[in-house]
């Protein structure tokens, strides 16, 4: 993907590689500017947002964010099955995405109704 942004995405929006691109298009600048409760997800294995790029320390300084960090579920799929404790047993985690968004939202309607 990277690659992909440094030769072609990067030239037609007039930037000479991926990470000026990277910098300008991100989000990450908004984050001390959020005011309403905001739910981030994020994963560990995301092959298209490398986890070394989550400004964890800029969500964590907002106390409007709650961040949330799994070491799986891949990008925008949180519904996958593992592997746990080294033994053979498989542990289905399909219901993981929805059940922390749900439970955030609980929370937050628990919050505005005080």
């Amino acid at each position: 993907m990277t690659e992909f942004d440094s030769r072609v995405r990067g030239p037609i929006f007039g930037y000479k590689g991926s990470s000026r691109l990277f910098r300008n298009i991100s989000c990450d600048q908004f984050i001390a500017d959020i005011e309403t409760p905001l739910l981030a997800l994020v994963t560990k294995d995301d092959t298209i947002t490398d986890y070394k790029f989550v400004p964890v320390d800029d969500y964590k300084r907002n106390p409007n964010v709650l961040l949330v960090i799994l070491e799986q579920g891949g990008h925008c799929n949180l519904f996958f099955e593992s592997t746990m404790g080294g033994d053979d047993k498989k542990v289905e985690h399909k219901e993981l995405g929805p059940l922390l968004t749900m439970e955030f939202f609980n929370k937050t309607s628990e919050f505005h109704d005080i």
